[in-house]
């Protein structure tokens, strides 16, 4: 899976959330780390587990 096919992914949920930052960053050639920080409003405890 691919970064570009995960963000899709989370757009595609039936929650609506606001992004906070992206980072990737490039470990060694092709490895790369990709962290992701995103919030919500619910309370429903099921999105948590995303």
């Amino acid at each position: 899976m691919t970064t570009l096919d995960y963000i899709r992914g989370l757009e595609s949920l039936e929650w609506r959330f606001l992004w906070d930052s992206l980072e990737f960053q490039v470990e060694e050639y092709p490895r790369s780390r990709v962290s992701i920080t995103v919030f919500t409003l619910s309370l429903d405890q099921d999105w948590i587990g995303v």
